[in-house]
């Protein structure tokens, strides 16, 4: 199966942007409206709709059964917080932010569901808060910047790797290539490029795939 790339705060919801003063300078947006908005998820449900159709056209239920997602964001976002909270069947097996990289190769769906909302409803909350005791064995949370971070049996299937360590930024690239169901972007960056692209400069490009 193609693994559907939803770049889901761009072009689900055209003209709702996850910063409030770009709400607040949207004509189309009353600004009254923002807290809800936000607090709704309609971005996210928006998202989430479309990947539900495209698992239904493949014959696919992912409100009953599970999928193995990966994830650019984090719980204390909008889209992402609210996306990841959308099916109990979840299966995040790997995510990353701006300054970490979640790593959890065979996630309980209904625990890793309920650490996932509290986190959602913890104010500024990172992977970092994450209770360890809750990921899988081989899974932990990393800085992007690591030198080493170690790769399990089972998170070599998910990226299709042979390498036992690799540091932060090929840590990504792997994760952006990964053979699971669904890799949802609900964070900040564009992380695939076309094949007419030549190599990037730019550290914060470097992880492109």
């Amino acid at each position: 199966m193609e693994i559907p790339r939803i770049i889901s705060n761009r072009f689900v919801a055209r003209g709702l942007n996850r910063s409030k003063n770009r709400y607040k300078t949207n004509p189309h947006i009353n600004p009254a409206n923002i807290p809800e908005i936000m607090e709704m998820g309609i971005t996210a449900r928006g998202a989430w709709e479309c990947i539900k159709r495209h698992f239904r056209e493949e014959g696919k239920n992912i409100q009953e059964e599970s999928i193995n997602v990966i994830g650019i964001g984090d719980m204390a976002g909008d889209v992402f917080g609210n996306g990841m909270l959308l099916s109990r069947k979840i299966k995040l097996v790997g995510a990353f932010n701006h300054l970490h990289i979640f790593l959890d190769p065979d996630p309980d769906t209904e625990l890793s569901f309920k650490e996932r909302t509290r986190l959602f409803n913890l104010p500024g909350s990172s992977w970092t808060d994450y209770k360890s005791e809750l990921i899988s064995d081989g899974g932990g949370v990393y800085l992007r910047s690591a030198k080493s971070i170690p790769v399990s049996d089972l998170m070599r299937r998910h990226l299709g790797t042979t390498k036992k360590s690799v540091n932060g930024e090929e840590m990504i690239r792997l994760l952006l290539k990964a053979g699971v169901d669904l890799l949802y972007n609900g964070g900040v960056g564009t992380y695939i490029k076309a094949k007419s692209e030549g190599k990037i400069g730019r550290a914060s490009c470097r992880e492109r795939v």
